[in-house]
């Protein structure tokens, strides 16, 4: 079990020292340090996460999932 975990550990350091875009980094930081607390975020975390996505759909980094569905269907053929 603990060879298994530091193997685990060893994997995720050669994909974070990987990393080239600054949004997943951000993404996997707040995924880390929102996994670390215990309670739900407050209203001014709320609010900075619903502005960062209205960003993100207003520049177009964020896409439905039909228009993925499409996207997929249509690489395949």
């Amino acid at each position: 079990m603990e060879a298994q975990f530091q193997a685990d550990i060893n994997w995720l350091h050669q994909k974070i020292d990987k990393i080239k875009d600054p949004r997943f980094l951000e993404k996997l930081k707040s995924l880390f340090e929102h996994s670390q607390k215990r309670q739900p975020m407050n209203f001014e975390e709320l609010e900075t996460k619903l502005q960062r996505s209205e960003e993100d759909i207003k520049a177009g980094g964020v896409h439905s999932t039909e228009s993925l569905r499409e996207h997929f269907k249509n690489r395949r053929a």
